[in-house]
């Protein structure tokens, strides 16, 4: 499994109020396994597998992002 990135990387705000680049699925699945908030719904559920899927179909590395956004502005901390 290749490092894939995304064309943009995502920011997004950590608890303390700063923020943090997400480059690409896998940096968002930790992200998403050891730093979300609490208040992570069904955005979050589908981004997990999305992220983990486009790690082997590269084709869905854009999707991916897409799903990470889509999470990260209903927890509230999408900063772009």
């Amino acid at each position: 499994m290749d490092n894939l990135s995304w064309q943009i990387p995502v920011a997004v705000s950590t608890s303390d109020g700063v923020g943090r680049s997400i480059e690409g699925p896998l940096e968002a699945l930790f992200w998403m396994l050891n730093h979300w908030p609490d208040n992570g719904g069904p955005e979050l559920q589908d981004a997990m597998a999305i992220c983990y899927a486009s790690l082997e179909l590269p084709s869905m590395i854009e999707h991916s992002r897409a799903a990470f956004c889509a999470a990260a502005q209903e927890a509230m901390i999408l900063l772009n």
